[in-house]
């Protein structure tokens, strides 16, 4: 039976409840005093770092469970108290996430060798003691206790963290950290390690607090205030877009035994999705608060949350914006400002080259189900030494948006203006719908059409690239899936292309297949991995051949990005490309290797 009821993390909650528990508390702890039993006999978890509760003095193993409570939560503030969204980031990059573990154990003490009757009496009276003044809420107190106990029994786990839990409801977080850790040493549990991982949040280590609260997940994957405090922590790190779905698992893992956390959990999730200017998401989880707890402090906040969100319909449109500089070196350049690749566009050289891109987004509405918006992107790379392979892309893309939890509808159509060394090479419309369906958090899939119109200009620079005109039309699938209890993401896709040109030569059926996983790797670096396979098959002759050209390509890439300042990226990037033909001028090997530095705003 369990004797002591889960509570919400926040302060007036506890000072509703306390007036009446200490009473239970005070009669409870004299039961289990006058009870008897050996302390050295019982099973016992760590106490709670989340708030002051009260917890039997020692007793008989019993069927007793005790469940670790971090320190008490310290609400963000209100909209008007300064939450200022940022845009989503195209590659957020969170800190490591702890693996998948086994089920919980019960903290046992260590076994000790005989010791005199006076000193086992001693050891027991200072812990039950100690125990007692700490649900007092008298710190020192309990503090002298624990001391005591260790007095009559050096070394002793349990009074160690015991003394540890009461350093920390002191805020002597920097001498708690000690007892704790030298308790874990003794007796490794997960309770224990996510003790260690609040304290180290309440102070700002944030990476050693994400390794102890991977340790705990670990050890118990079903406790969902690890999952709590990892978001907790990524809220720290301005990782907010990691920090959701930690919540999330919190609130699914709290649902049924814990309401009141799942009610935080909601409630941070809320702010994260805030945060990254995805309204839609963060007023239900807003909701979700509003129907558990409509009257708390966070039941109020949501509901400031939601008014905010409601008026930004009335304000109208949002701008998200991002802008990168890369440096890249390749090994072989070549000419692919429209996926196509010419013999006179491949150069055989390698350079390095400057990179510049910008991005725009402008929606109206947000976050109505249905809204039009506007994009912009801005392209160009200069070469340091092969000008004429300079490109730059200037493109406009008008679109109508409809989402709804579950589901995304996308109308778009995108007008590209392609120069190759500043002189007009290719214009092309497209017009391109897209559908996202999500039948459950753990996975999407996305399906798209589009039909292309292209017009390539005489070139100057290339003059074998003649005047053209031609339409392309393809059609895909891709299929997006949460690995790692939402920490990474695995992605594959199919797309099919028929391109029908003026030239026949030019003409292709394409077959390509697609793959990749995203996965934190350490700290606050996220790796990922991707390769593609591309089969074309050419209708006509080719100019330089009597044969129809058949080409197979494929394409591997890894990266790593990492947060730079505060909304900014810093990734790296290696791919390698290899494309067969069966007329050798079409034949090539190509590696870039590229570094870029994306701020956010």
């Amino acid at each position: 039976m369990k004797l002591l009821a889960y509570k919400d993390f926040r302060e007036d909650f506890v000072s509703y409840t306390k007036g009446g528990m200490v009473g239970v508390f005070f009669v409870v702890s004299l039961i289990h005093f006058f009870g008897g039993g050996s302390f050295a006999q019982e099973e016992r978890p760590p106490y709670s770092l989340e708030e002051d509760r009260s917890i039997p003095p020692p007793s008989s193993p019993s069927s007793q469970e005790f469940e670790p409570l971090p320190f008490k939560e310290v609400l963000p503030p209100s909209p008007q108290e300064g939450f200022i969204p940022t845009p989503p980031r195209e590659e957020p990059v969170p800190s490591q996430e702890a693996p998948p573990a086994p089920k919980d154990e019960p903290v046992l003490p260590p076994v000790e060798e005989e010791t005199s009757v006076p000193d086992a009496t001693e050891y027991e009276i200072r812990m039950t003691s100690g125990i007692a003044l700490l649900n007092q809420k008298k710190y020192v107190e309990a503090q002298d206790a624990f001391r005591r106990a260790l007095g009559a029994r050096p070394g002793d786990s349990q009074a160690t963290y015991f003394r540890g839990i009461t350093l920390a409801k002191m805020g002597k977080h920097q001498e708690a950290e000690k007892d704790l850790l030298a308790s874990y040493r003794m007796d490794p549990k997960p309770e224990i390690a996510l003790d260690i991982g609040v304290v180290y949040y309440q102070q700002k280590e944030h990476q050693k607090a994400l390794d102890f609260l991977n340790k705990a997940e670990k050890g118990d994957p079903t406790e969902p205030l690890v999952y709590f405090y990892q978001g907790r922590v990524y809220q720290a790190l301005e990782s907010h877009d990691w920090a959701a779905p930690r919540f999330l698992r919190a609130a699914a893992k709290a649902e049924e035994k814990k309401p009141p956390l799942a009610a935080s959990a909601h409630y941070q999730a809320g702010v994260s999705y805030y945060r990254q200017g995805i309204y839609d998401e963060a007023k239900n989880e807003f909701l979700k608060v509003l129907q558990r707890e409509p009257r708390s402090e966070i039941g109020k906040s949501s509901k400031t949350f939601i008014e905010e969100i409601e008026q930004k319909k009335k304000i109208g449109p949002t701008w998200t914006n991002s802008v990168s500089i890369s440096h890249q070196y390749d090994g072989n350049v070549v000419l692919e400002p429209s996926n196509d690749s010419f013999a006179q566009a491949i150069s055989r050289s390698k350079d390095h080259r400057t990179v510049l891109y910008l991005k725009g987004d402008y929606l109206f509405n947000r976050p109505f189900p249905w809204g039009p918006g506007l994009s912009y992107y801005l392209y160009q790379n200069l070469h340091y030494k092969l000008h004429p392979f300079d490109v730059g892309d200037y493109g406009i893309n008008p679109y109508l948006l409809y989402s709804e939890e579950g589901r995304q509808f996308r109308l778009d159509y995108l007008f590209d203006f392609i120069t190759v060394d500043f002189e007009n090479f290719l214009d092309s419309h497209t017009l391109r719908t897209s559908l996202v369906l999500s039948p459950d958090p753990e996975r999407s899939t996305r399906l798209f059409y589009q039909a292309q119109h292209f017009r390539f200009e005489s070139s100057v620079t290339f003059p074998l690239n003649p005047q053209r005109d031609g339409v392309q039309h393809a059609v895909g699938a891709t299929q997006y899936q949460f690995v790692g209890r939402r920490a990474g993401t695995v992605q594959y896709g199919y797309l099919f292309k028929i391109k029908n040109a003026a030239t026949k030569d030019q003409d292709f059926l394409e077959h390509q297949l697609s793959g990749g996983i995203e996965y934190p790797l350490f700290k606050s670096i996220k790796g990922e991995i991707g390769a593609d396979l591309s089969l074309k098959h050419y209708k006509g002759p080719n100019t330089f051949s009597n044969s129809k050209r058949e080409d197979d390509a494929y394409t591997i890439g890894m990266g790593m990005s990492s947060p730079f300042l505060k909304s900014a990226d810093l990734s790296f990037r290696l791919s390698y490309r290899r494309n067969n033909s069966n007329i050798p001028i079409f034949d090539y090997n190509r590696t870039i290797t590229s570094l870029s530095l994306t701020w956010n705003f």
